[in-house]
């Protein structure tokens, strides 16, 4: 029984210790306010001054201590002193009522993370120089701290957000043994009127002083700087200059900006910034907000990548030209920039639009044109551009489009078509979208449309819907406003489809008919030709049959349809059910017996895979020994492990026509 009894003492011990802030004993203070102390055990009698209360509330049940405030350098406790060497993490957290000057003492060598978070009463803070470790956030939000604040040369490391949001503070005079800031730990100070960083810096993390507005003059960094992390000096626009030491391995400035040497993107910038020649990328927030940048900048032919927000907000007017170099354009990276005007034409590089990236830039007020290697459109990438004027063509290469990339772009017009490879419409796509007067086109593998995707895009004169099944449409307002009478054109045989399903049925106006695009043409006519024997209809179940007819010296080999090889039969018939590219290959005649002496793969013999030793194939075919045609590949790797054991005739054709042919022995 007494085993049981201890073994429970022990539970509830063990849970008010660990979720709750326990201590050994309190001590009330020279000011008059009740502290509280955790013995640290194997010191030589010293203590950490903690919190009574829970881990969120520190003094929950407890009187908060409130005014001006004196912290001891030693208490007693039953006759003994105890040296007061920690103060642990959260103990005045949240204490806004603690007034005055906040006097470390100078016993104190270590002060815990959220110490004294949002204690906003304070108007001044002194550290004692064996002060060895801040955590983080431990002064966050202390906003009532003024003047200059000195850090002890004991400190290496400033961790994250430890005075973040200590808008007040004028000055910090940084230690010369300084190492590291940590992200975050100056954000948003922006009284901060100047920043002096020590020569022996290292490292400063992402967002370290984001946000402080006040600063100005000129940022010097160091040589010793080795790391420097993403929006670091972002919004600190009314720096005159930037200079970086000559002799920093890492990074260089020119023209006012901080920039990468081993990739030449521009890190931050000030108000006398203008962008170099050969710059490759803008970071993230390099401008954004930049009030003085009033003409749009000359962007250069060697640029990337745009990040995000690399732009956000700013004030200028004019014309906005993309280079043709352009990759990426990066989350908001111009959203706001309401100034902008004339026509948006994105580079064929670009295969990623983010998030927000053109967001209320209504100033726009010509046509959109998107770039053909285009993957990804973010969510709300153009919403509220009602200046676009004319058609917008979409790419078919575009996979993905968020939520809301077009809303609100009630100035196009014409006709729209949904891209072939888009598997979902997202909601919102294309909101009061109002201007589109002419016909809705959906890709055949659009399989779902979500709420408002379409709403009150009410002007259109028909909708040819590509998919033999009908989306899936039951979220609310996806047709809101569209005439139930609009001609709806459909596949052969898949009216029924479009009739019983939720949101499609509301609509009384169906036709059928062969919709698809259908297209089969020679890659070299100078080699052979293409006939069509029947053209695809609604009356032959939409099958097409089409002839390869090689010329003299030339032999036919394989069809190609979009992306995929289909055959290498000469007349090749297909059910189109999608839009279709029907490519015959055509080739000068090989004999197949003339095998190559140096065979450019390896391994042979092969047990399944045989690898081609060459930097770059147009396509690898293979053959048995009869010269029986089997398979043909696009990639340089070739898989065997489905195939008899056997020889087998292995043919490579180069991208500069080429062809080397070689015999391997499949085990």
């Amino acid at each position: 029984m007494k085993k049981a009894l201890l073994i429970a003492s022990l539970v509830v011990l063990s849970f008010y210790s660990f979720g709750r802030g326990y201590y050994d004993f309190s001590v009330v203070c020279e000011t008059g306010q009740t502290l509280y102390y955790k013995i640290i055990y194997g010191t030589d009698h010293e203590v950490r001054l903690t919190y009574p209360g829970d881990l969120n509330d520190p003094y929950q049940g407890f009187e908060e201590p409130q005014g001006e405030i004196i912290l001891p350098e030693t208490v007693v406790y039953e006759g003994q002193t105890y040296v007061v060497s920690e103060i642990d993490k959260n103990t005045f957290r949240g204490c806004a009522n603690l007034t005055g000057v906040l006097a470390i003492p100078n016993t104190v060598k270590s002060i815990g993370h959220s110490c004294f978070w949002l204690c906003s009463g304070f108007t001044q803070l002194v550290l004692p120089d064996a002060l060895e470790n801040i955590g983080y956030a431990a002064f966050y939000g202390c906003s009532g701290l003024t003047g200059t604040l000195v850090l002890p040369a004991t400190i290496t490391v400033l961790q994250s957000m430890i005075f973040g949001d200590c808008c007040n503070l004028t000055e910090v005079i940084f230690p010369s043994t300084l190492q590291v800031v940590e992200s975050h730990a100056f954000s948003d100070c922006s009284g901060l009127v100047s920043l002096t960083l020590p020569s022996s810096l290292q490292t400063i993390e992402n967002r370290a002083f984001w946000c402080c507005t006040g600063l100005t003059g000129t940022l010097y960094i160091p040589a010793s700087v080795d790391s420097i992390g993403s929006c670091v000096f972002s919004y600190c626009n009314d720096l005159d200059a930037i200079i970086v030491d000559p002799d920093n391995p890492k990074y260089y400035s020119e023209n006012n900006a901080l920039i990468t040497k081993n990739d030449k993107t521009l890190l931050a910038a000030c108000k006398n910034t203008v962008i170099p020649d050969d710059i490759r990328g803008i970071g993230s927030y390099a401008f954004a907000s930049m009030s003085n940048l009033i003409e749009v900048p000359e962007l250069p032919l060697t640029l990337r990548i745009i990040d995000d927000h690399a732009f956000y907000a700013c004030p200028f007017i004019g014309n906005l030209v993309l280079p043709d170099s352009l990759g990426f354009i990066g989350e908001s990276a111009f959203s706001f920039c309401h100034g902008l005007n004339g026509s948006l034409s994105i580079p064929d590089a670009v295969t990623q639009i983010g998030d927000y990236a053109f967001l209320e830039c209504e100033g726009f007020d010509g046509t959109l044109t998107l770039g053909q290697s285009l993957t990804s459109i973010g969510n709300m990438a153009f919403t509220w551009c009602t200046g676009f004027t004319g058609s917008l063509i979409i790419p078919n290469s575009v996979r993905t489009m968020g939520y809301s990339a077009f809303s609100h772009c009630s100035g196009f017009n014409g006709s729209l078509t949904i891209p072939e490879q888009l598997t979902v419409l997202r909601e919102g796509s294309f909101y009061d979208c109002s201007g589109f007067s002419d016909t809705l086109t959906i890709g055949s593998f659009l399989q779902s449309i979500e709420a408002l995707a379409l709403y009150n895009v009410s002007n259109l004169s028909a909708i040819i819907a590509k998919p033999f099944s009908a989306p899936q449409a039951s979220a609310d307002g996806i047709f809101a406003f569209i005439p139930t009478d609009v001609p709806i054109w459909v596949s052969c045989g898949s009216v029924e489809s479009y009739q019983n399903a939720a949101g499609w049925n509301a609509f009384t106006n169906y036709n059928e008919d062969f919709i698809y695009a259908f297209r089969a043409t020679s890659t070299d006519e100078s080699l052979g030709t293409v006939v069509i024997l029947q053209e695809p209809s609604c009356d032959n179940g939409s099958v097409a049959i089409v002839q390869a007819v090689p010329k003299e010296n030339a032999e036919f080999y394989i069809w190609k349809n979009n992306d995929f090889f289909v055959s290498s039969n000469p007349t090749y018939t297909l059910e189109v059910k999608k839009d279709c590219d029907l490519k015959a290959y055509f080739r000068l005649y090989d004999n197949l017996d003339e095998a190559t002496t140096e065979m450019p793969f390896y391994p042979n013999p092969t047990k399944d895979l045989i690898h081609i030793d060459l930097p770059e194939v147009q396509f690898v075919e293979v053959f048995d020994i009869l010269g029986k045609f089997i398979f043909v590949s696009e990639k340089a790797t070739i898989d065997l492990s489905g195939l008899p054991s056997g020889v087998y005739v292995v043919k490579i054709t180069l991208p500069d026509g080429q062809i080397k042919i070689g015999r391997v022995l499949k085990e």
